[in-house]
C-alpha cells in the first residue's frame, strides 16, 4: 500500500469507529431511559430511637426487682414503605462484661408482651420465639409516620427461689428487610 492510501485509511478508520461508538450510546441512553422501573434499586431509612438510657440493651432482668418497660420508636423517614422485623437476642457483649454466663436466668422463665401503642401486638415466653422474631410489620414513607413500640419482661408462674440472682441480658434489633411498594 503505498504512502498517499495510509492517511486516508486511518482517517476513514477513526471516523468509522467514532460513529460506532456514538450510535452504541445513544443506544444505550435509550434503553437506560425507557428501561421498566424494575430495573432500579429504592432505598428506604428507618429511624429507631430508644427511649431507655440503654439503648438497644434491656436492661437487666433479676428475680428481685420490677422490670421496667422497654420503649422505642421506628420513623420511616425514606420515599418508599418498608417491611421492618423486630427481634429480640441474647446480648452476648453485655454478658461478657457482666461475666454472668452461669447466672443467666433460662428464656422459659420470661414472660414477653410487646405492645404497638396501647395495642397488645403478641405475648409468649421467650423460649418460644423462632430465631428471637417478635414482630414483622409494614411502616409507611413519611417522616409523620411512626411506630411506638413496649417491650415487657417479666416472671411466669414456674420460676423458683433456686434462680434467685439470676437475670437476663437482652438486645432489640430493628431489621429493614425489604421495600413495600
Amino acid at each position: 500500500m503505498s504512502k498517499k492510501y495510509i492517511i486516508p485509511n486511518v482517517l476513514m478508520f477513526f471516523g468509522i469507529t467514532l460513529i460506532s461508538a456514538g450510535f452504541s450510546f445513544l443506544s444505550f441512553k435509550k434503553i437506560i431511559l425507557d428501561a421498566d422501573a424494575n430495573n432500579y434499586v429504592y432505598t428506604g431509612i428507618l429511624d429507631v430511637s430508644h427511649a431507655n438510657t440503654y439503648g438497644p440493651l434491656i436492661n437487666p432482668v433479676n428475680i428481685n426487682e420490677n422490670i421496667d418497660p422497654y420503649y422505642f420508636v421506628i420513623t420511616n423517614r425514606g420515599q418508599l414503605n418498608a417491611y421492618y422485623q423486630i427481634t429480640l437476642e441474647d446480648y452476648m457483649d453485655e454478658i461478657k462484661l457482666c461475666g454472668c454466663y452461669k447466672k443467666t436466668l433460662p428464656k422459659e422463665y420470661i414472660n414477653y408482651e410487646l405492645y404497638r401503642g396501647n395495642e397488645l401486638i403478641i405475648n409468649g415466653i421467650l423460649s418460644e420465639l423462632n430465631d428471637g422474631l417478635l414482630y414483622e410489620g409494614i411502616i409507611y414513607m413519611g417522616s409523620s409516620n411512626k411506630e411506638i413500640f413496649t417491650l415487657r419482661l417479666n416472671y411466669n408462674s414456674k420460676i423458683t427461689n433456686k434462680y434467685n440472682g439470676y437475670h437476663y441480658h437482652g438486645k432489640v434489633n430493628i431489621i429493614m428487610n425489604n421495600i413495600y411498594k
